[in-house]
């Protein structure tokens, strides 16, 4: 292919049809981007950062002619530092991109947004959301235009909650109607995965991931889309009928995916810690999120009123596979089991299949609840798939609550679960006990450790 060069002096700005220069140490270097618009933009080769004063190669390897090539200085871009936001502050104005470090402490209400595709930095942020009781500051903590990965810094601490109640500390956006349209949130540790995030929000929202659904206030159902964790410390807590990793109450949201990092999710007052919150008799109806997936990390939930993984009371969710790392999973309250679905009240309730194919897993379930399984009984009993834990496993402990009959799959004999299969043997087989399942599911705690 052939290529073409040009290079140019650079005195204030960057390069390329339109390029936009962007400070990062004030009349020292310069970000180099290709503008917004440019044709066949992913055709320019551009450095990524130039020295004033310094000459700037733009490359073009694409098939069209080069009319003209010009250098453009945006004048006055954030830099990253939240202390120098004001209420003045617009939105475009405080948008961090791709590359850019966030830190400092924010001290007005403006909302700081992440731009559509790019990896930030967080060095020891505090964004206190202050929520009016008012129908303003109706944002999150970092709101993601689109897709994007945050990274937490080592040896970082990093506060964020949202403003609104209604708001989380993070929001990803998704699209209800199309998940494959759904955007996806990454956040990972630094080399040592040692940064922190606290993210939290004011009353009623999840802590990372979807905003709480109303009827009375439309332009709020918004759907969060993907979120993946992939190392770092990160401690989420949940609002009312909340999921601290998830969907918020009467909220959808996409897939969640765990393969690293130190995990502590406490979901709200009938909230779960991973999975969707409740669905709520005045909004959209049940609350919903796609399948969750740990495949490594060390991770440890809570679910007040809702399952600790899995769906809370109204809610529905995915599959639940565990294939590695190490899980703690506590559900407390009727219905609510560790791993699972919760209760239903209203709406239609329940999870798809329960895979168990390794790492080292405890569950406890709350009243009406087994460890794994589906909660609630009688007309309130939730459902779920069928239940399999194979011999890939370190160890599974499962326990039930109290007022259950099984530590693994139904809370109640008839309850709603599919087959459950442990180290290879069906003991329940989706209406009956099969092959000493009575006994064996039946214990007020089981624990399977697979013979080597």
């Amino acid at each position: 292919m052939k290529q073409k060069l040009f290079s140019m002096l650079v005195l204030l700005a960057a390069v390329v049809t339109g390029a936009m220069a962007q400070t990062e140490e004030p009349a020292t270097k310069y970000k180099i981007t290709v503008a917004e618009g440019t044709e066949d933009a992913e055709n320019w080769k551009v450095p990524k950062e130039a020295a004033a004063g310094s000459s700037v190669t733009a490359t073009y390897e694409g098939k069209k002619k080069v009319k003209s090539v010009k250098a453009v200085k945006v004048a006055n871009l954030w830099d990253g530092d939240l202390s120098k936001l004001t209420a003045e502050s617009t939105p475009e104005y405080a948008t961090a991109t791709d590359g850019m470090t966030i830190t400092g402490t924010l001290g007005a209400n403006v909302k700081v947004s992440i731009a559509d595709g790019a990896t930030v930095t967080l060095d020891n942020v505090v964004i206190l959301g202050e929520h009016t009781g008012k129908l303003d500051n109706m944002w999150a903590g970092l709101t993601c235009l689109g897709n994007a990965t945050i990274i937490l810094k080592d040896g970082t601490v990093n506060t964020v909650r949202g403003f609104h109640d209604h708001f989380p500390a993070i929001y990803i956006p998704g699209d209800r109607h199309n998940p494959e349209n759904n955007k996806t949130l990454i956040i990972k540790g630094g080399e040592q995965g040692t940064g922190t995030l606290f993210a939290r929000n004011n009353g009623q929202a999840a802590g990372i991931g979807g905003v709480k659904s109303d009827a009375w206030l439309n332009q709020l159902k918004l759907s969060a889309g993907n979120i993946e964790i992939q190392g770092g410390v990160i401690d989420a807590a949940a609002g009312r009928n909340s999921a601290a990793i998830g969907a918020a109450a009467s909220d959808t949201c996409g897939y969640i995916r765990i393969t690293g990092g130190e995990i502590l999710a406490h979901g709200g007052e009938r909230g779960v810690g991973i999975g969707c919150g409740t669905g709520m008799n005045d909004a959209s109806g049940a609350a919903q999120c796609g399948d969750i997936t740990i495949t490594g990390g060390n991770i440890t939930a809570f679910g007040t009123g809702g399952a600790a993984i899995g769906n809370c009371s109204d809610g529905v969710c995915g599959n639940i596979t565990i294939s590695g790392g190490t899980v703690q999973a506590y559900g407390s309250g009727f219905g609510c089991p560790g791993i699972g679905s919760g209760y239903k009240d209203s709406f239609a309730t329940g999870c798809g299949d329960i895979l168990i194919n390794g790492g080292a897993v405890q569950a406890s379930g709350g009243s009406s609840a087994p460890g794994i399984g589906s909660g609630g009984s009688g007309d309130q009993g939730g459902t779920c798939g069928s239940i399999t834990i194979t011999s890939g496993v370190t160890e599974v402990v499962a326990q039930m609550g109290q007022s259950t009959t099984n530590s693994i799959g139904p809370a109640e004999d008839g309850g709603k679960c599919g087959t459950v299969t442990i180290g290879g043997t069906t003991y329940w087989d989706g209406t009956n006990y099969d092959n000493g399942g009575e006994l064996y599911l039946q214990q007020d705690h089981i624990e399977y450790r697979p013979t080597n």
